[in-house]
């Protein structure tokens, strides 16, 4: 066979008899977009040393313990996205040139987030504890829909005109039920802990198309034609601790916070049906396997500041992700060719964000900085082929039968954020009603490789989100 990416140096590691998924398959269930209330994504999700918003027990539960009054939210959302695709190459020394229509998914409404507090006093004068709240917050991590079409062409070796043709549908969604309790003690000092459950699925629809013509006057060949289904679905668990520190005078604000790896376990489906494979002809009949595995996700540290001064608030935070214990499991045992540094790198993300208060509007705006993720020199590492003994060596069997060589290095992304809000004022019963919306826009770097040669070209492409959220609460 003639597709396949090698990595000859890993060939020890092939000997794991274990079925399992790759890296890149992992890395669909990991991470997570910035998503919340509109008023914590307006300032960019750079609030978690302030407290005082339901979506900061998922990055710093302490700030659950600044809350004096108990709340209620609900938050919708409607988003879409675009993806445009740009490459110049060789491939066998001759040139290549690879296109992309523009894509573009539906507008999607989703129900993103409902949470309340509850603020229990502590009414011992004699104790530092001014209150123990509780908080529990369901809000979706990740939604996101990637549409591609990529489209190459090039003049082979032995003068043929080939002609290929790539479509993907990428859909993610990871669901998050937050369970919170955090401490206020003597108003400078809060503490928490959050224990999160996560229900996790991707699934990639699509189809791979390889032809070739003697002359520009011949019909196309079909040289290998496939098309191809993923879906996968996960459970997991992670816990979060942190805290706040508020100097008695001054208007600055510390927190620090923590989050254990996410331990997935995942049921995953692949079925492809071939047609031609390899100017082979075939039958189309469908190849399914089910594989489950056991994954977990990086360490995560989060460090903020926050600051106030009258109507105004600023916020910065810095994040790193370690990915040095990430692991991938199957039948008890660990798959070393997967996970781990081999494909991800450990990256860090930038939040700051800004607040300023009118009279019962107020005014947001933030940015987001994510790192690279993989390493740049990252590839799809499914086995080598042996040309003396014919024979193809998978780093597992199941990935050795696997068609879908093409895989995507997700590379820095950007993230800006721009926010409203109204608050009323307190009634005879201290209640407050308040509504607040914010548009986001990401835009996503990333580099994608076909992979049926060993020399096909990197392809680059952005893909951008944008997203509109409402949020709806009251304070009682």
């Amino acid at each position: 066979m003639r597709y396949r990416v090698i990595l000859a140096c890993m060939a020890s590691m092939a000997a794991a008899a274990v079925s399992a998924q790759t890296s890149y398959d992992a890395f669909q269930l990991m991470g997570e977009d910035l998503n919340g209330t509109a008023r914590y994504v307006g300032m960019g999700g750079a609030m978690n040393a302030f407290g005082n918003d339901i979506s900061v027990m998922a990055k710093n539960p302490a700030g659950i313990g600044t809350y004096v009054t108990d709340e209620v939210n609900t938050t919708l959302s409607f988003s879409w996205s675009g993806t445009d695709l740009r490459n110049e190459g060789l491939i066998n020394g001759a040139n290549v040139t690879s296109y992309s229509d523009r894509s573009h998914s539906d507008l999607r409404v989703g129900f993103d987030n409902a949470s309340f507090v509850m603020v229990m006093p502590c009414f011992d004068n004699g104790s530092p504890f001014r209150s123990m709240n509780i908080g529990f917050s369901y809000h979706r991590l990740r939604d996101s829909r990637r549409s591609l079409d990529y489209y190459d062409y090039f003049r082979s070796k032995d003068g043929n005109f080939v002609f290929r043709e790539m479509s993907d549908v990428l859909k993610n969604r990871v669901n998050a039920y937050d369970f919170n309790v955090s401490f206020n003690c003597n108003d400078s000092f809060y503490w928490g802990m959050t224990v999160e459950t996560l229900d996790a699925s991707f699934s990639s629809d699509g189809f791979f198309y390889d032809s070739f013509r003697t002359s520009l006057d011949d019909d196309p060949q079909p040289y290998t034609k496939l098309s191809r289904y993923i879906d996968a679905s996960a459970r997991g668990w992670s816990f979060k601790g942190g805290a706040i520190y508020r100097p008695q005078s001054g208007n600055l604000r510390f927190g620090l916070a923590f989050s254990t790896p996410t331990f997935f376990h995942v049921n995953q489906y692949y079925t492809d049906y071939q047609y031609a494979l390899d100017g082979e002809i075939k039958d189309g009949k469908p190849y399914d396997m089910e594989v489950p595995y056991d994954l977990t996700s990086p360490w995560t540290l989060n460090a903020s500041i926050g600051y106030s001064a009258g109507r105004n608030a600023i916020g910065l935070e810095y994040e790193y992700n370690a990915v040095g214990g990430t692991r991938m499991n199957c039948d008890d045992r660990e798959v070393v060719t997967q996970c781990g540094d081999l494909h991800y790198k450990s990256y860090s993300v930038l939040r700051v964000g800004y607040e300023t208060n009118i009279s019962n509007v107020s005014l947001r705006c933030g940015y987001n900085y994510t790192f690279p993720r993989f390493h740049d020199d990252a590839v799809k590492y499914r086995g080598w082929y042996d040309e003396k003994s014919g024979k193809f060596y998978g780093d597992t069997p199941f990935n050795g039968e696997r068609y879908d060589w093409e895989y995507e290095n997700v590379m820095d992304a950007h993230t800006f954020t721009a926010g409203i809000g109204y608050c009323s004022k307190p009634n005879e019963d201290g209640e407050q009603f308040y509504v607040d919306g914010t548009f986001m826009y990401n835009l996503k770097r990333s580099e994608f490789c076909l992979g049926e040669y060993a020399d096909d070209p990197i392809a680059r492409y952005n893909t951008g989100t944008g997203r509109v959220l409402l949020t709806v609460g009251v304070l009682f």
